[in-house]
């Protein structure tokens, strides 16, 4: 697990993370990450849909502290390749059963160990804070969830 979480976040670019200040639902927000994905053939329109059957049947179980999620799918359901899309929702989206989240880190892995533990960034009451003022400053945004799990910090 540490391996592939590494690996995802040294190819996280710019490009990868998205932010928005509000997204009508859930729904809409997992469609935003999932088409990045679809761009870069990483995974199809079937991965998507089976992270969504999955929160219908079993509710939204890859939320974290923080309004942190990681919704993902396995290898089987559309997988392509590897790779990952952050979205930044400031005011938040409400999934099922009134869960509040602000970041979402939508990965897709054609690796068996599939789930990340991004607590670093889950365990951090002051993430948001850091992270809009890097977004005011007009800092790299990738550059600083890279560092962060490294543990190098520069807040």
């Amino acid at each position: 697990e540490e391996k592939l979480e590494k690996s995802l976040f040294d190819h996280l670019t710019e490009n990868d993370i998205t932010i928005i200040d509000h997204i009508e639902d859930w729904s809409k927000a997992l469609h935003l990450c999932s088409q990045v994905l679809i761009g870069k053939n990483v995974i199809n329109t079937a991965y998507c849909e089976e992270i969504e059957n999955s929160i219908h049947l079993y509710g939204a179980h890859f939320i974290l502290r923080n309004s942190m999620a990681i919704p993902h799918a396995g290898e089987k359901a559309g997988v392509l390749g590897s790779g990952m899309h952050v979205l930044y929702i400031k005011d938040g989206v409400i999934f099922p059963d009134n869960l509040k989240v602000r970041m979402i880190f939508f990965i897709a892995s054609k690796e068996k160990e599939l789930l990340m533990r991004i607590n670093a960034f889950s365990n951090d009451l002051n993430f948001y804070d850091v992270f809009d003022q890097k977004i005011k400053e007009g800092r790299c945004l990738a550059a600083y969830l890279k560092n962060w799990r490294k543990g190098e910090r520069d807040d």
